[in-house]
């Protein structure tokens, strides 16, 4: 498992430094995942998943992925199974749309972290 932030983890870090939001880099949950980011407070993973390994469907068949993009999405699938049982809200980021648009991706967690705050 990567332990050394990516490019896309560096970007998603910056847009959520602007808007001033604390979270958790490589995340460790029990002995089993490591995730990109943290929000421990909200109950919030974020994941920054690169379009070729993590099979982005925009670009990627899905029924003609080698085994290595085949099981990480099956691992992919499995983990955000995993973390929803355990009460984590997990957003997934694709490297395109992190390098289109940070702040879009961001604009999501900022919205979740709205709806929390006003049921509290």
């Amino acid at each position: 498992m990567p332990f050394l932030s990516t490019k896309i983890e560096k970007r998603i870090a910056r847009e959520l430094d602007k808007k001033s939001i604390s979270f958790i880099p490589q995340y460790v949950i029990g002995k089993r995942f490591v995730c990109d980011f943290a929000i421990p407070v909200f109950n919030i993973i974020i994941e920054c998943d690169g379009d070729y390994w993590h099979a982005n469907p925009k670009i990627y068949n899905h029924s003609k992925l080698d085994y290595r993009q085949r099981n990480k999405v099956n691992r992919d699938k499995f983990k955000n199974k995993c973390l929803r049982k355990k009460g984590w809200k997990v957003f997934r980021f694709f490297e395109s749309n992190i390098n289109k648009s940070p702040q879009k991706c961001i604009d999501k967690i900022f919205k979740e972290i709205k709806k929390q705050l006003k049921i509290l």
